[in-house]
């Protein structure tokens, strides 16, 4: 369901952007004499709040993943993945050991076919497992990667000083640096920091760079990029036209507005109608979350016996396509009303998309 809110022209024209005021329970009659009318998806709330959902859980589980990995003995070398985890509060250490658990996800030990277990006696098969990323926010496949996202990357031969840690994708350069907060010689924490523009959801690698220029890589992260909204008030066209095939016809222009203007004699203007705005999708991973629109009604002329506007604009619901009921000013030219001067407008005055930020949508 989408809401419609009638807005304060002079404060909309004022600012540059769609600016959602007023009452979300006003009635139709009250957007309907309107000005200028805002109208916006509730994927506006949802698509921010599913990015910072996404994030924030990543983070909880790299936390979480970290706090699996110290060992509770000196039989492993320090950070090994394959401690015990102490129990968290409540909690029983079997509890804490359960198959649900990031440890119990370790590689399979080669040429065995049987996951290492963690406990010290493992010490041996530790040693034996290869020199490499295993895992990342206690994940093989799928872990995310994000501006503001923290990476609890675990494995072994990264040495004891630190080195560099790098996200590979199609970034500017080709790769984008990690903030190194922890690095042991089986876990390394970063952090990918906020600010990161410019690019798009992608499929992305996790490196580390030893000391000792020794380079480590896991494919498989998912790179979700940070989004913002963006209010476009120019070149609407590429991304709106309309469907006015009713019982007045007319045509969007080249400023997405749609006017209709005749004299019909003594017949009186035609009643109002409804037409649909038609949306096109939107390049580089945006999606349209808002439209405003604002009325283009002629100045009656003071000398004019009768002018008056029946019965006003008003969004309707937005499905796919987004119905506009205009309404029509009825103005007498001629004293007797034998004559009838009928005008009719409106103009799509932005729209908001949503989306990887920096990026354009056009």
């Amino acid at each position: 369901m989408w809401r419609v809110l009638p807005l304060e022209p002079e404060k909309c024209l004022a600012l540059g952007i769609i600016v959602i005021g007023g009452n979300p329970a006003a009635p139709p009659s009250a957007a309907a004499h309107a000005n200028t009318l805002s109208i916006y998806s509730p994927a506006r709330a949802r698509e921010a709040g599913d990015w910072l959902s996404l994030r924030n859980a990543e983070n909880a589980r790299a936390q979480q993943v970290r706090s699996q990995t110290r060992p509770t003995g000196t039989a492993l070398p320090q950070g090994s993945m394959y401690g015990r985890a102490p129990a968290p509060p409540g909690q029983s250490p079997a509890m804490a050991a359960s198959p649900d658990t990031a440890l119990s996800r370790a590689p399979t030990l080669a040429g065995t076919g049987t996951r290492v277990v963690q406990d010290r006696s493992d010490a041996a098969k530790y040693q034996a497992l290869p020199a490499e990323i295993w895992m990342v926010n206690g994940k093989r496949q799928d872990f995310l990667v994000t501006p503001g996202g923290y990476l609890t990357i675990s494995g072994k031969g990264f040495g004891a000083t630190i080195g560099t840690a790098n996200v590979i994708g199609a970034f500017p350069g080709g790769a984008v640096p990690l903030r190194v907060i922890d690095w042991r010689d089986d876990e390394v924490y970063a952090l990918l920091p906020e600010g990161l523009r410019g690019v798009l959801d992608q499929r992305v690698n996790i490196q580390l760079i030893t000391r000792t220029n020794v380079t480590q890589r896991i494919d498989g992260g998912r790179f979700v990029a940070a989004r913002e909204e963006i209010v476009l008030t120019q070149n609407l066209r590429r991304l709106v036209s309309a469907d006015t095939a009713g019982v007045w016809p007319a045509e969007m222009n080249a400023d997405a507005a749609v006017i209709r203007s005749r004299r019909f004699g003594a017949v009186h203007c035609p009643y109002p109608d409804t037409d649909y705005l038609i949306f096109a999708r939107p390049a580089n991973q945006h999606q349209i979350v808002g439209v405003t629109m604002k009325a283009v009604d002629p100045t009656p002329m003071p000398q004019e016996p009768f002018s008056g506007f029946v019965p006003g604009y008003e969004f309707g619901e937005w499905s796919d396509r987004l119905p506009v009921k205009w309404g029509v000013w009825e103005t007498t030219v001629t004293l007797t009303g034998s004559d009838w001067e009928c005008d009719s407008g409106y103009r799509v005055d932005s729209i908001t998309t949503f989306g990887p930020a920096g990026v354009s949508p056009l």
